[in-house]
């Protein structure tokens, strides 16, 4: 029995002096030390003394309540007061901070480990924020104090009449996390900054959602910064924002990361309203979203069919036989298709069937000229298939220079994809003037794969 105690107090008193090292943790871990104690111990401080469990030590709020009210009833132990800055008659000064008296808790919970009366020591603490660091941050702040905070915001700048001071914490020179979600919130919830999913049911194949990375503020590094501004004498936030990916899910709730692979683009500037109306609602509501499982074949006459039924389309020219032009509902839906063509031809994606349009047509002549894909129901279809072991999601939207822009995403890497063009007459051998010529390269890690593509119209193209 004596060898284990004498073993106990051992180890204990190795443990307080390997503390020694570090005070930060000694108390904590002493304090710990009285988690299994049940014990009635005797304080005393002069000529007055008061009993208490011993896990009451444990408790220093209730442990000082106690001691305040039957020891140390003249003089109390009190909370030590940190400096602090004010702003009094419109300039920032220092206030000095106090040195209070306090337990040495050390001293208190290792005593009660071996003894049921402990006297009290006593010893003097001074605040870790001091006068010298709350005039050091006076003097910034007087430096600044005529600014009005600036904001800066992806690029854009905001000012906003703002008290310096309440970008600190109270008796700190840090800057506050709370008030800076509070003045930074409606930057960060902005539409632009908004992280977007999509939602799949691989089963049926079904989506919807829009892929989107957001963006959230990383206040560390934004009040770091701030601080550092500060230092400077600028009154100056530069909101610092992390990625916040965009994510798949699937009918089971599990996310899944998607990496863009590239796109297909079309551009349809100088369309009359009619076509221009009919391009939007098409790349809206037919391939805003085509998720396309290991296998599947997409039609567009088939998405056609599934989502186009209730759209209101509007009257604009199509190409009819024998290179006529008739208005008909729906008319630059082409656009759309030859879009997706691009995009399924820079994704590796098996084309089944596809057919150019027999007029050369100027709209399609940006970005890809010669690789347009015309659909007219219910015969001549735009069809590719996905050789991957994985999906692929198409994603489709237009923007305010009147482009189609149709994104890939997948899961895993797509191989290299080599588009060589657009060749004319005299760039290839063979090649007429109402003919555009493409080579698609495939490249994997054991072969690539060659393939021709090549558009002959009714009239001379254009380079």
């Amino acid at each position: 029995m004596i060898k284990r105690i004498l073993s106990s107090i051992c180890i204990l008193s190795l443990t307080v002096f390997i503390n020694l090292n570090n005070s930060s943790n000694l108390g904590i871990n002493s304090i710990n030390a009285l988690r299994n104690q049940d014990k009635e111990i005797e304080l005393k401080y002069e000529d007055k003394s008061v009993k208490v469990n011993i896990k009451t030590l444990r408790n220093t709020k209730k442990l000082s309540r106690v001691l305040n009210t039957n020891i140390f009833t003249e003089s109390k132990l009190e909370t030590i007061k940190k400096a602090k800055v004010i702003k009094e008659k419109n300039r920032y000064k220092a206030i000095q901070g106090e040195e209070k008296r306090t337990i040495d808790m050390n001293h208190l919970v290792l005593a009660s480990l071996v003894s049921d009366s402990v006297d009290l020591k006593l010893k003097s603490e001074n605040p870790d924020f001091t006068l010298d660091d709350a005039q050091e941050m006076a003097d910034k702040l007087n430096k600044i104090k005529r600014q009005t905070l600036r904001i800066i915001n992806n690029g854009k700048l905001n000012t906003v009449e703002y008290e310096a001071l309440n970008l600190f914490n109270e008796s700190s020179n840090t800057i506050s996390h709370k008030t800076l979600k509070d003045l930074l919130n409606n930057y960060e919830n902005d539409i632009e900054n908004l992280t977007s999913h999509v939602y799949i049911n691989s089963g049926s194949g079904q989506s919807h959602g829009f892929l989107r990375d957001g963006k959230k503020i990383n206040y560390e590094k934004t009040s770091q910064k701030l601080k550092e501004n500060i230092d400077k004498g600028l009154l100056r936030i530069e909101i610092i924002y992390d990625i916040d990916k965009g994510l798949v899910f699937d009918e089971n709730g599990k996310s899944y990361k998607y990496e863009k692979q590239g796109e297909g683009k079309s551009n349809f500037k100088g369309s009359d309203w009619g076509r221009s109306q009919n391009v939007e609602l098409g790349t809206q509501n037919l391939i805003s979203n085509v998720f396309v499982m290991p296998s599947e074949q997409v039609s567009f006459l088939k998405i056609l069919r599934d989502k186009g039924s209730q759209i209101p389309w509007r009257l604009a020219k199509v190409i009819k036989e024998g290179g006529k032009l008739e208005l008909e509902p729906g008319g630059g839906l082409c656009q759309v298709s030859t879009t997706l063509f691009r995009a399924a031809l820079q994704s590796g994606m098996n084309i089944d069937q596809w057919r150019n349009h027999s007029l050369y047509v100027s709209y399609y002549k940006e970005y890809n000229n010669g690789l347009d894909s015309t659909i007219y129901p219910p015969y001549v279809d735009l069809k590719f298939t996905n050789p991957y072991n994985f999906p692929v999601l198409f994603q489709s939207y237009t923007n305010d220079n009147k482009d189609v822009i149709t994104e890939i995403y997948s899961p895993e890497k797509l191989p290299e994809i080599e588009l060589l063009g657009p060749f004319y007459k005299g760039d290839k051998e063979g090649l007429r003037s109402n003919q555009i010529l493409w080579e698609r390269n495939i490249k994997k890690i054991f072969n690539t794969k060659s393939e021709i593509f090549k558009s002959t119209y009714n009239t001379s193209v254009s380079r």
